[in-house]
Order: structure tokens, then C-alpha cells, then sequence
């Protein structure tokens, strides 16, 4: 408990520091000392061209108020978006890009990515503590993770399995876009595989198909035995499932295509947010007005930008 606790404050601290960073600080000091320039500025003037002190009067006068909404406007003409959002043409869906932790949102239902045997154990690293998955069993299941298995075991009791010859992970094997459906303290988790993994946990064979096919599999779950409602979604493949050449703004631009293309036939969600990680916006230096960019472009031009894509 005292862990997930620090987990978060880390998170939350990454954020404000991602929020007020030093060129943030940097921008602020340029809008304050530009408005007191345009004062000092009209206050020369005023001196020059009369002998009234107007101007130079009502700084005096209200000088605590000027201040203060000095730096009031510097902080707010220089904030970060934590949140873009998009509504695709002619559907109502709106689809997010949101700065955060993935359980931060506040929806009933989340996607987790997982492994294709849909492994829980968390020894020598099999599932990293600091994957999205591996956040929700440290803060549901920490102690527990043998009625996470049964869960996960009864979600996936339709499906069929490949089995493997394997003494230190699961058996059962499932094709990459199956989904186990977990309902605890009433909201929906939806497990969805994107790679295969070794008997270590080391993913095998990736690349930029199983993002597509974890995407579809987990929509087509949804809109056969899911519900409609707003769904929160961590960016896929750039974590331990190891997509070889997957930025994490080709992921994000690979799972926004995805929603509009499969929303122009089904709804399965009013609202979708992309949860980005703070973190990952402050290692990779992610560009938020180009993705923004991107995403209001799919949703007005999505039926002519995927029929030119052949979709």
C-alpha cells in the first residue's frame, strides 16, 4: 500500500514538474515583464507629451492588483494542454489525449495489454512493476494474484488455446488480440495480448501487427460483450512488449487511427482517452500540438484519409 502510495506521488510529481518546467518559468518571466514594459512604456509617454500623470497615477493606485494580474495572465497564456480532445466527424465519439497516470481517468473501464499466456507473476521481473499491468496487480492484487489468475482464466474460458511444454510460465497460449474481461469493484479491465513471450518473459517475434491486431481484437471484444462507455487506454507497444521501431507518437497515431477506422462501422465507447504517461512525455520530448494536430485531422477527414490508406 505504502508503495502504489509513493508510485502515485512520484507520478503526480513528474507531472507538475513536466507542467512547470524551466522553460515554462522561462516563457512566464517574458508575458510579466512584457506587460510592465508596455506600462513603464505609456508612462514615458504620458510624461513627454503632457504634464498629467494618469497612467502613472492608476499604477500607483492599484499597483498590488496590477501585479497580481500580471502574473495571473503569464501563467495562464503560458500553460500546457494536459488534455486534447477530438470529436469524430458525424459520430459524436470524442476520442482524448490525456497527460497522466491510466488510472488517474475517471472511467468504469480500462484496457491493460498483457502477455499472450496471460501471465501475472511478477518474480525476476516476468511482469514489470512499473508496466501498466503490473501497476494493477501491485495496487489490487498484491497479495493475491491466484483470484487475479482465476479471473483471467474464467474471462478466456470461450477461447481456444495452443498448448506449450513450459514449467516456468502458463501452458495455455492465446492468439495475440484475445481478451480476458475482469470486473472488480465495479469496473471493467480489459486484458488484451499483444505479444508472445518466452518462458522468462522476454517477448518474441514483435513488431507494429501486434499493436493492430491487439487494437482490433480488444474493440471486437468490446462491442460484442463489452459495454458502452467511456474507455481509458495506456499508449500500447512501447513498453515491455518491445515493438522494435515503435516511437511513442507512432503508437499514439497507430492507436488513434485505429478508433476512428473501427468507429466509422460500430460504437463502442462514447469517449476514449489515450492516457500518456508524464513520463513518457518528458523522456522522449513528445510534441503535444503535433499529436493534437494529428487527431483533429482524423476525426473531420477520416473517411477520406482511411479510404486512402485501403481500409
Amino acid at each position: 500500500m505504502v508503495k502504489s502510495l509513493l508510485k502515485e506521488l512520484k507520478d503526480i510529481f513528474i507531472l507538475v514538474f513536466w507542467w512547470m518546467d524551466f522553460t515554462r518559468f522561462y516563457k512566464m518571466a517574458e508575458k510579466f515583464f512584457a506587460i510592465w514594459g508596455i506600462i513603464s512604456t505609456a508612462c514615458e509617454i504620458e510624461s513627454i507629451v503632457n504634464s498629467v500623470t494618469m497612467v502613472e497615477d492608476a499604477v500607483s493606485k492599484y499597483f498590488s492588483v496590477i501585479l497580481i494580474g500580471s502574473v495571473i495572465y503569464a501563467f495562464i497564456s503560458t500553460k500546457k494542454n494536459l488534455n486534447y480532445t477530438a470529436i469524430i466527424k458525424d459520430t459524436g465519439i470524442k476520442i482524448s489525449l490525456s497527460i497522466g497516470n491510466l488510472f488517474w481517468a475517471k472511467t468504469n473501464s480500462f484496457v491493460i495489454s498483457t502477455n499472450t499466456t496471460f501471465d501475472t507473476k511478477m518474480d525476476d521481473e516476468f511482469i514489470s512493476r512499473n508496466s501498466v499491468q503490473g501497476q494493477f496487480q501491485l495496487r489490487y492484487f498484491r497479495n493475491n494474484l491466484q483470484s487475479l489468475d482465476k479471473m483471467l482464466t474464467e474471462g478466456l474460458k470461450e477461447e481456444l488455446p495452443t498448448y506449450l511444454n513450459r514449467n516456468m510460465s502458463k501452458c495455455k497460449q492465446y492468439p495475440i488480440g484475445t481478451v480476458s474481461k475482469i470486473n472488480y469493484k465495479k469496473k471493467h479491465y480489459y486484458f488484451s495480448a499483444i505479444a508472445d513471450v518466452n518462458e522468462e518473459g522476454k517477448t518474441i517475434n514483435t513488431s507494429i501487427e501486434n499493436v493492430k491486431k491487439c487494437l482490433l481484437g480488444t474493440w471486437e471484444f468490446i462491442s460484442q460483450k463489452g459495454h458502452v462507455e467511456e474507455l481509458a487506454i495506456p499508449v500500447i507497444g512501447t513498453g515491455k512488449a518491445g515493438i522494435p521501431n515503435l516511437s511513442i507518437e507512432k503508437a499514439i497515431m497507430e492507436m488513434i487511427y485505429s478508433i476512428v477506422d473501427f468507429s466509422r462501422t460500430k460504437k463502442i465507447s462514447d469517449h476514449f482517452y489515450i492516457m500518456i504517461h508524464p513520463s513518457d512525455i518528458r523522456k522522449n520530448n513528445i510534441n503535444m500540438d503535433e499529436l493534437n494536430a494529428f487527431l483533429q485531422c482524423m476525426c473531420n477527414y477520416r473517411k477520406e484519409i482511411i479510404e486512402e490508406h485501403g481500409d
